[in-house]
């Protein structure tokens, strides 16, 4: 299923006061990221842009990742600065897919800038952000 329409329909089931802005920003960043993916991901992963080039990348996710600034991440992204060394991580935790901040200094959050998390479970079509850097969490093999 279409991962922007699961975050519309998840939004619309919770009844939960909703930012129609910012979920209009978070659906259109999101339509363009996956627009401009080349392949498309078969199993749970990453997408995202790096800063400096603005190129949409996907980052297969295995059976965890780790994002940072330092090579020791499995997905580098060394010229964002206000990512810490080792931000987060997404790993298979029972069944569903977790993502654990790190102990980062900016924070994670999931789904919307002002939701800080420790660690959170996620679904096909959230949005991880991590300082000012968006990803998007793809996994085609969820079932809703």
């Amino acid at each position: 299923m279409n991962p922007l329409r699961i975050l519309l329909a998840e939004q619309t089931m919770v009844r939960k006061q909703v930012d129609t802005k910012e979920l209009r920003a978070q659906l259109s960043a999101g339509a363009r990221m996956l627009w401009a993916v080349e392949v498309v991901p078969m199993g749970p992963s990453l997408v995202f842009t790096r800063e400096r080039d603005g190129k949409v990348e996907v980052a297969p996710i295995g059976e965890g990742i780790t994002v940072g600034r330092s090579k020791k991440c499995q997905l580098c992204l060394e010229h964002s600065g206000d990512l810490s060394r080792i931000h987060f991580q997404v790993r298979p935790e029972g069944g569903d897919w977790v993502v654990e901040d790190l102990g980062s200094v900016n924070g994670t959050m999931v789904e919307t800038m002002e939701n800080p998390v420790m660690k959170h479970t996620l679904h096909d079509g959230d949005f991880v952000f991590a300082a000012e850097q968006m990803f998007l969490f793809i996994n085609p093999v969820e079932e809703v």
